[in-house]
């Protein structure tokens, strides 16, 4: 009973951690994207300056970062995130439910401790 109780409550959390997935990774990917393109735009000013180029000269080394992260989460990738979330369920259940497994009903029912 325990076990599909729980199974219920995590096919719930599968559903909406698939749906969820991808348009958070997406913008946490995006997130990530503008953090690393902040810093290195100001290391590569930082290079740039030290560089001692002269004026006019070509500076295309030094301008050059990522504009746009596509970011995919595949249906493997899913499948894979469910079968090991089922397996821990299943794992966390059975440890968690071990002690009671072990007594017959009537032990349980008499047990006051």
């Amino acid at each position: 009973q325990m076990l599909c109780e729980v199974g219920m409550v995590s096919i719930a959390s599968f559903i909406a951690a698939i749906l969820a997935g991808g348009p958070v990774s997406e913008w946490v990917g995006k997130l990530i994207l503008g953090q690393v393109n902040s810093s290195l735009g100001t290391q590569l000013a930082n290079e740039a300056k030290s560089a001692n180029l002269g004026g006019g000269a070509a500076v295309d080394g030094f301008n050059k970062t990522l504009t746009e992260l596509s970011v995919t989460v595949s249906n493997m990738d899913k499948a894979t995130v469910v079968g090991l979330g089922l397996v821990v369920v299943v794992i966390a259940v059975l440890l968690g439910s071990a002690f009671i497994l072990q007594k017959s009903p009537k032990s349980l029912l008499q047990d006051t401790e």
